[in-house]
């Protein structure tokens, strides 16, 4: 006996298959007819359609000597079926081009001033398979909500996902460009004392941690242009990396180096277990960008331009 004449007993019932099977049957108007289309014996189909009957607890097709034709319950089946179908058949095709894309998300600014020079050379070395860039404001930047195989990140990264450190940026300050402090070239972290500084808590490298308690006062905002709007506004000032400078520029907002402040490590991030060979190309290039040792890497101005 053939595999695919196995009787259908021990298995369960509601499988794509037998969905197939059951609109193959209203489609074709025999058991027969359909049981050729999906390759099966006459004997198997029909008890594939018995099983999935005993599965759902109702009758779904009237047996006659014309062939079957749908009973009520079986239409109403017939069409969930059809948009199941075309549901799994979108799933593949979903799957079949992202084989070709790597989405790498990023919460504020992407590889900031290397970006163009990462996507140029990932386009020269890897012209098969598109590399996209989703900004995702979360704490992992889209990867943990399953939008993207890799994200760039600036926060510490959990156990679920492994990470490698690409490099590190430099931390600036924000400030409105009519205040004071953004006729100096540079400013401290005690500059900012008594300041409200604003940071979006999900995904900001900014915290409260970086002063003395009651040093500064906090306040949320959302997203990138929030932040924006009340530094130029003069209600608030900021601290960012390196990267949001060169991608970020802004009337009314003043970027100043701030000296005392740590390095911030730039990590790619990936699930744990869906390593795919594609991360490692991305982190080399990125590496090489990062470190300056890739022949097209972008330089970044030593100090941040006056607004």
């Amino acid at each position: 006996m053939r595999e695919r004449d196995l009787p259908y007993a021990g298995r369960m019932a509601l499988e794509l298959s037998s969905l197939r099977l059951l609109v193959a049957c209203v489609s074709e108007g025999t058991i027969t007819d359909a049981a050729i289309e999906a390759g099966l014996s006459q004997a198997a189909a029909s008890r594939a359609i018995a099983a999935l009957e005993k599965e759902l607890g109702t009758r779904l097709l009237r047996r006659g000597p014309r062939g079957v034709v749908p009973t009520p319950a079986g239409n109403r089946v017939v069409v969930q079926a059809r948009r199941v179908l075309a549901e799994v058949g979108a799933l593949r095709t979903v799957a079949s081009t992202d084989s070709g894309t790597l989405r790498v998300g990023y919460a504020w600014a992407a590889f900031g001033g290397h970006t163009d020079g990462i996507r140029k050379r990932w386009l020269a070395e890897h012209p098969g398979t598109r590399l996209e860039l989703v900004h995702v404001n979360s704490r992992t930047a889209g990867l943990a909500e399953g939008v993207v195989d890799m994200a760039v990140l600036r926060v510490p990264v959990d156990e679920r996902f492994d990470s490698v450190e690409i490099g590190r940026e430099r931390r600036f300050a924000a400030v409105p460009a009519d205040d004071p402090l953004a006729r100096r070239r540079s400013l401290s972290l005690t500059d900012l004392t008594g300041r409200v500084v604003v940071a979006d808590p999900e995904s900001s490298t900014t915290t409260a941690a970086l002063w003395p308690p009651g040093s500064v006062t906090m306040r949320r905002i959302s997203d990138m242009e929030e932040w924006l709007d009340e530094i130029a506004s003069g209600g608030a000032v900021g601290t960012t990396a390196e990267a949001t400078v060169a991608r970020h520029p802004r009337r009314g907002v003043a970027y100043r180096l701030l000296r005392d402040a740590p390095a911030i490590p730039v990590v790619l991030a990936w699930w744990r277990d869906d390593a795919r060979d594609d991360d490692r190309a991305l982190v080399d290039i990125a590496s090489e960008h990062y470190s300056g040792r890739s022949p097209s890497a972008d330089r970044t101005p030593e100090g941040a331009p006056r607004q």
